[in-house]
């Protein structure tokens, strides 16, 4: 068994070193509140402690009555903190009863840059599918068997040597891929919606790279109240989305009430005077 004098953290909180920093930046240059501290170990290299509330932290001598149970609490752990997790090895005993579980982050093992790789020309790696590589993150979560089902916490390591995602890229990370009743719901009614109003209209372009230069779409009562108000248009360019930078240009007019009425909206990649030409 691990001995728990060996944590990580219990080295680089004592260095001088401990700074937190907020190195998140939103895709308008705004700065998010950063999920973590970063520090620095013995040989100054870069290490990334997740900063969350005490509640969701496991700890040492942590009960669960399962190992199910334990999973789920470390990996929405995880997703409060910016990073996946994954289950790792185990030991059992002779009658096969797992005794000894380790969880850790979906980062943790060789990296695709093994020594082995460089030094061997004749070998060959295989690719792997998926866009986090794995850099031997040290960040675990080890359990040992008490009792029947039981299990506790005897060794957590809370340290990272990568930083984690934005709060605006959590929602890309694979523990949050899957979609709510509340989502699915939304995407069906959308769906439909699109599908009953027939004079919705859409057009747009992409660039050689695939990538969406322009996009514009109106749906039916936009184009009744153009039909009805269209004899001035207005249009505001001066909105960027936060994501993708894109211009939002909405289209409005003034009905019969002095109210303002959509006609239409776009996406621009740019304000040329091609892409305002549909």
């Amino acid at each position: 068994m691990e001995s728990g004098t060996e944590h990580p953290t219990e080295r680089t909180m004592d260095n001088e070193s401990v700074t937190a920093r907020d190195n998140t930046i939103d895709a308008e240059g705004n700065r998010e509140a950063s999920p973590y501290v970063e520090v620095q170990d013995e040989i100054q290299r870069n290490i990334w402690i997740p900063h969350c509330n005490e509640e969701i932290k496991p700890y040492k001598k942590q009960v669960f009555p399962n190992l199910d149970t334990a999973f789920e609490y470390y990996e929405d752990y995880g997703r409060e903190c910016g990073f996946t997790v994954r289950r790792s090895t185990e030991k059992t005993n002779n009658a096969g009863k797992t005794i000894l579980k380790y969880f850790v982050c979906s980062r943790a093992g060789p990296n695709d840059y093994s020594e082995s790789a460089r030094g061997n020309s004749s070998y060959k790696h295989r690719n792997r599918k998926t866009v986090s590589a794995q850099c031997i993150c040290p960040a675990k979560l080890s359990l040992c068997a008490d009792g029947e089902n039981s299990f506790f916490v005897y060794k957590f390591i809370e340290t990272h040597n990568h930083p984690f995602a934005s709060k605006s890229g959590m929602q890309f990370l694979r523990c949050n891929r899957s979609l709510t009743d509340f989502h699915q719901h939304f995407i069906v009614d959308a769906d439909i919606q699109l599908t009953s109003d027939g004079a919705f209209k859409y057009e747009y372009e992409i660039d050689s790279s695939n990538r969406l230069t322009r996009l514009f779409w109106a749906d039916g009562i936009g184009r009744q109240n153009y039909e009805v108000f269209g004899d001035v248009v207005s249009f505001d360019a001066t909105y960027r989305t936060n994501r993708y930078n894109m211009v939002f240009v909405p289209l409005i007019g003034i009905d019969n009430h002095w109210k303002s009425v959509t006609f239409a909206g776009a996406l621009l990649e740019s304000e040329s005077s091609e892409n305002f030409t549909w």
